[in-house]
C-alpha cells in the first residue's frame, strides 16, 4: 500500500509531532454571541469563542494544507475529510471512535487515533485551551469585518503532554526533542455578531531558521 502509506505519512507530517490523546483540563465556558466586554481579557475572549465552536454538535469545514484542500465535517468527537483534488486519487479519512479509516483510491486501511497527528478542528481547539501560553488581539480585517486573536502555545508543555501519554520510548526519542525546537502559533478570526469562529490558521515555526515551517487553515461553515 505504497500510495496509502505516502498519504498517511504526509498527513501526519503536516502537524509534526502533535498527536491526539492528551488529557485536556476543564476551562470556563464562554457566553452568548456578541457578548464582548471592552475590558474582557484576550484569553477569556478566545476561550469563549472556542467553547461556542465546540458546543456545535455538527458543523462543516474546509481544510487547506499547502496545495492540498479537503472538505470535512465534525460530529462530536468524530470527523471526516474528503480531498477536493480531481487530478489525484481521492483521499478520504474518517474517524469514528478510536479508529481512523484511511482510503486512497481503491486502497483502505484502518489505524488507531494515536497513529495519526491532529487533523480535526476539535483536536486543535482543545489543544489551544490546554496549552496556550499567551493571547494577543489582532486588528479587524477590513475585507470581511472579522476580529482576530493570536495564540502562542508552549512547546515544552506540548512535549510534556506527549511524553506522559506515549511513555518512555517517546521521551527518549528524537520526536520528543523536536517538540521543543518549534513554536505553535494559532490565528483565529470571527464575526462579532455570530457565535463561534470563522477560520483558524495554524503556523508551526522553528525556533531557529525557516526550515520546517508549516501552515494549515480551517474555515468553518455557518450553522
Amino acid at each position: 500500500m505504497v500510495g496509502s502509506n505516502r498519504i498517511r505519512g504526509w498527513l501526519a507530517a503536516v502537524v509534526l509531532v502533535l498527536t491526539p490523546g492528551c488529557t485536556f483540563g476543564d476551562l470556563p465556558a464562554g457566553g452568548a454571541a456578541g457578548e464582548e466586554r471592552m475590558d474582557q481579557d484576550p484569553t477569556e475572549r478566545l476561550f469563549q469563542r472556542i467553547d461556542q465552536q465546540l458546543a456545535r454538535p455538527v458543523y462543516d469545514f474546509s481544510l487547506a494544507i499547502d496545495s492540498f484542500e479537503f472538505t470535512g465535517q465534525q460530529k462530536g468527537e468524530n470527523w471526516s475529510l474528503q480531498s477536493k483534488h480531481e487530478t489525484e486519487k481521492p483521499v478520504r479519512v474518517v474517524k469514528k471512535g478510536n479508529t481512523i479509516t484511511l482510503t486512497h483510491g481503491d486502497q483502505t486501511e484502518k489505524l488507531k487515533t494515536r497513529q495519526f497527528g491532529l487533523l480535526s478542528p476539535r483536536d486543535h481547539l482543545e489543544l489551544v485551551k490546554a496549552s496556550v501560553l499567551r493571547v494577543k488581539l489582532l486588528p479587524p480585517d477590513p475585507k470581511d469585518g472579522t476580529k482576530g486573536m493570536k495564540a502562542v502555545l508552549s512547546s515544552e508543555e506540548i512535549g510534556d503532554k506527549l511524553g506522559h501519554w506515549m511513555g518512555h520510548s517517546f521521551e527518549s526519542g528524537a520526536a520528543f526533542q523536536a517538540s521543543r525546537k518549534f513554536r505553535v502559533v494559532y490565528r483565529f478570526r470571527y464575526h462579532p455578531r455570530e457565535e463561534g469562529l470563522d477560520r483558524l490558521t495554524l503556523r508551526i515555526e522553528p525556533l531557529k531558521g525557516k526550515k520546517g515551517r508549516q501552515k494549515i487553515e480551517y474555515r468553518f461553515e455557518k450553522p
